[in-house]
Order: C-alpha cells, then sequence, then structure tokens
C-alpha cells in the first residue's frame, strides 16, 4: 500500500516529463542533493537505526520518479539521458556511503523502489530501440545488482516479493544489447533458479491459527509470482536460441532439481511442463510462417505461370 502512493506521485513526475525533460530532471537531482534527502547518509542516522522512516519514503520515491521519467520521457531525448544521468542517479539513491563505505540498503520500500525503477528503465530503453542498435552500457552492472538482492534473502523462507520483482527486472534488462556472455547467462540462471526451487514446502508457521493462515495466503501467492516471473525469465532465454540445442542449455540448469525432494522435482518437474509447451507453441508458430510464406511464394509462381499462358492465348487468339 505505501509503495502504491509512492507510485503515484512517481507516475505524475513522469508525465511532467513527457513535454518538459530536462526541466523534471533538473529538479529531481536539486532535491537530490537536498539536506532531506542527504542526511540519511550520516554516520548518526545508521547508528540510531534510522527511526525516521520519512528519510527512505524519499529516497523510495526519488528512485521511482526517474523509472517513470524514463518510461514517459520523450523517445528522442530519453535514451542518451538514461545512459549518462538517470541510472547513475538511481544507483546514487539506492546505495548510501557513510565515510565512503557503502552501506547495505535494508529497507525493503527501498529495494522494492529500486526493482520497480530498473524494469521501469528497461522497457523504456527497450520500447525506444525496438528500430535500431543500441548498447545498454549498464546491463551488466544492473544484473549484477539484482542478483545480490536476490541472494541476500534469506534461503529458507519467502518473506517478500524481492525475489519475484528481481527476476521480472532481469528479464526485461535480458531483452537489451549486448548480449550476455555464456558465464553471465549461466550465474543468472543459476542464481534465480537457486533462489526459487529452494524454498522448503509449504509449512504452518507457530503463530496464531487466523494470524498464521493469512502468513501462509499471502506466502502462497509470492511464491506463485516468483515461480511464474523465474518461468517467464527462462522463456525469454529460450526465445533467444529457440532451436534443440537452445532447449537443452536451459534444461541442463533444471535437470539437477529433479532431485529425491518431493516439492523441488514438482517444482522443476512444472518449470519443465512449461517451457516445452512454449516451445513447441513457438515453435509451430514459426513453421506455420515458413509454410505459409512458400504457400504464398508457390501462389504468386502458379499465378504468374498461368498469366503468361493467358498471354499466349490471347496472342494466338489475335493472330
Amino acid at each position: 500500500r505505501g509503495l502504491l502512493s509512492l507510485q503515484g506521485v512517481a507516475v505524475g513526475v513522469g508525465f511532467c516529463a513527457a513535454t518538459h525533460l530536462d526541466d523534471t530532471l533538473g529538479k529531481l537531482e536539486d532535491f537530490g542533493k537536498s539536506d532531506i534527502v542527504r542526511k540519511t547518509s550520516s554516520l548518526f542516522n545508521i547508528l540510531k537505526d534510522k527511526a525516521d522512516v520519512e528519510v527512505e519514503k524519499v529516497r523510495s520515491t526519488l528512485i521511482l520518479c526517474y523509472g517513470y521519467v524514463s518510461l514517459h520521457g520523450p523517445e528522442q531525448l530519453i535514451l542518451p539521458r538514461i545512459q549518462t544521468h538517470i541510472v547513475r542517479l538511481v544507483l546514487s539513491h539506492f546505495n548510501t556511503k557513510v565515510l565512503g563505505i557503502k552501506v547495505e540498503t535494508k529497507d525493503l520500500t527501498v529495494k522494492l523502489s529500486l526493482l520497480r525503477a530498473v524494469s521501469l528503465i528497461a522497457r523504456a530503453v527497450y520500447s525506444n530501440t525496438a528500430n535500431q542498435t543500441f548498447t545498454f552500457s549498464h546491463k551488466g552492472e544492473l544484473l549484477h545488482l539484482l542478483q545480490d538482492l536476490i541472494k541476500a534473502e534469506p534461503p529458507d523462507v519467502l518473506r517478500t516479493p524481492i525475489r519475484q520483482h528481481a527476476i521480472t527486472a532481469s528479464l526485461h534488462l535480458l531483452k537489451l544489447d549486448p548480449m550476455l556472455s555464456e558465464a553471465d547467462l549461466y550465474e543468472l540462471i543459476t542464481t534465480c533458479l537457486g533462489s526459487v526451487f529452494s524454498l522448503p514446502p509449504r509449512l504452518a508457521t507457530e503463530k496464531g491459527k487466523e494470524e498464521a493462515i493469512t502468513d501462509m495466503k499471502e506466502r502462497e501467492v509470492m511464491y506463485t509470482d516468483a515461480l511464474t516471473a523465474l518461468q517467464e525469465l527462462l522463456m525469454q532465454i529460450l526465445l533467444q536460441d529457440l532451436s534443440p540445442d537452445g532447449l537443452q542449455a536451459v534444461f541442463k540448469h533444471i535437470e539437477p532439481w529433479l532431485s529425491a525432494r518431493d516439492h523441488e522435482r514438482e517444482r522443476a518437474t512444472e518449470t519443465t511442463s512449461k517451457l516445452l509447451a512454449f516451445y513447441l507453441d513457438k515453435l509451430n508458430i514459426r513453421v506455420s510462417t515458413d509454410t505459409m510464406g512458400r504457400e504464398q511464394g508457390m501462389g504468386v509462381r502458379v499465378e504468374s505461370s498461368s498469366g503468361g499462358a493467358n498471354t499466349s492465348t490471347d496472342t494466338m487468339g489475335r493472330e
């Protein structure tokens, strides 16, 4: 609920950027340098455990603003701003430094705002580069940051939607150039698979009965969302090499999870089934398109030949 209210502010700022991009960016940068934002970097605030959560809300809102500015900014202007300014400013508001040392952000709202902003930025880059070649220089840096956030989540419990949103943001980044190296792609798949498949099976909590039921329902929704995001990421990876080799390259990561543990095997089997269905569906579309193309080509040739025959007949008749 809190994040939604921050998004409302950020969306409004994004709409302003549609017609006043540089003015909007200038105001955001000035506000980012103000005391209300900078005081979070003081040693005193770190030591007092940041009782004033309003500062974190300001940081979260600023981060979201840059995401929506990227999404709504004029397409002829926004790409260079993303490359040179926006990503740098987003990361500067996310990474708190004390005496030059980076301090890990623990605030959930700040983390979720970053993940949302990265998704928006990646979507903006993708939609504005559909008809041109564009190398997104921050792709590798952002993917590594997303994986760090995933790895920081406790492996034995699902308390937050960080996994889902980090995997979704990774999917959007994956669509952009440059292509990942084999090693980087391997690391991404391994990290995302492990973060979801390794979660323990659903168990009752030790809270009161009603609270436990509510907690289990929330975690079930978060787990379903995380698994869906993972499957969509794997489908996007498969789409980049829609071939038997590409399918095998993805499946080799899933195969070790077909283990003796029932819940891991169930997740791996379900994911494999979804990937195979996706692969066959895309393959059928490609085959149908190729077949249609050949049939149209044959039709053109037949029509051309038929037209030639008619011309000869007409000529003979006139003679």
